[in-house]
């Protein structure tokens, strides 16, 4: 019997050793299994990092050209609103004296009162004439003007809008993350 345990003990000494030989050789191999998971894992923390960086800056972009565009709208509206003020009152002066105008152009009475009527007042109507003439041309520029602002505040309008639409679409692809 005692030869059983002098024979044991080495044996399981042997076993011991063995044991503790192979044990940081499986350790090694699951070291070598996470390394490059864990590589893998902080190229993609990497990589979002990076887009994350890119998309704050992006959107950051995205919203001062959006308050850029705002502030040309508000802009061009408040010119209109200016246009618009001058083009009632100058419709008005221009209604005004074509009526004078009118008036002057058909008097009552006689021929001799007409012809002297005519005469008369025949230079106070060419001067009409001039004057609506030119109040036709200050009608004219304020229509084309605004009509020409209301042309111009669709066109940044759309832009605002689509660089709006760019905007939602930089937040959502960010919340899908």
């Amino acid at each position: 019997m005692a030869e059983v345990r002098s024979l044991a003990v080495p044996g399981v000494v042997l076993a011991l050793a063995l044991t503790s030989w192979f044990a940081p050789a499986r350790a090694q191999t699951r070291n070598d299994e996470v390394l490059p998971a864990l590589l893998t894992e902080l190229k993609g923390l990497r990589a979002a990092m990076e887009q994350m960086a890119s998309a704050g800056a992006r959107s950051q972009l995205l919203v001062g050209r959006l308050q850029v565009q705002e502030s040309r709208i508000n802009g061009m509206i408040r010119r209109l609103d200016t246009v618009r003020d001058s083009l009632l009152p100058a419709r008005r002066e221009l209604e005004k004296g074509q009526a004078e105008l009118k008036a002057l152009q058909a008097p009552a009475g006689s021929e001799e009162g007409l012809a002297a009527f005519a005469k008369l007042f025949a230079p106070k109507e060419e001067d009409f004439q001039r004057e609506l003439a030119a109040r036709q041309v200050a009608v004219s520029k304020l229509e084309s003007e605004e009509a020409q602002l209301l042309q111009q505040i669709a066109v940044e309008q759309n832009t605002w809008t689509e660089l709006s639409r760019r905007l939602d679409d930089l937040e959502k692809s960010l919340v899908r993350r």
